[in-house]
């Protein structure tokens, strides 16, 4: 078992983010990987000003916080979204809205953390086929 072609990954993947299909229409997301340097940068920013109420911060407000950080520095586009069967454009409040629906965003979550997501080889071979 080779440990550095199991556990590296494409850090300019990571940043940028992989077109991921989600739908069974070609509907597909733009991810970043979760904790990427724009990610650990904006919580550390984002949340300096909640270091002594943390506990006193609102389970809605802490949804709301984590939203607009993930919908800025993980969902970073998409294809294919509608709604009432119009095309949704991507936008930084339209993700923070959906981010918001809990299974959404435990699906972006799931997709950005995994590792298999940004490993470059996988992704040539990907575009191979």
């Amino acid at each position: 078992m080779d440990i550095l072609e199991l556990f590296t990954t494409d850090q300019d993947l990571e940043k940028n983010g992989v077109w991921v299909e989600i739908g069974s229409e070609g509907e597909s997301v733009l991810i970043a990987r979760l904790y990427n340097p724009a990610y650990n940068a904006r919580i550390r920013e984002v949340m300096e000003p909640y270091k002594q109420k943390v506990s006193k911060t609102s389970e809605a407000e802490s949804l709301d916080i984590m939203a607009a950080i993930e919908a800025e520095t993980i969902l970073l586009g998409w294809e294919g979204f509608t709604e009432d069967g119009k095309n949704v454009p991507y936008s930084r409040e339209k993700a923070k809205e959906y981010l918001q629906l809990k299974d959404f965003r435990a699906l972006i979550n799931k997709i950005a953390s995994n590792m298999e997501t940004f490993k470059a080889q996988q992704m040539e071979e990907a575009e191979k086929n």
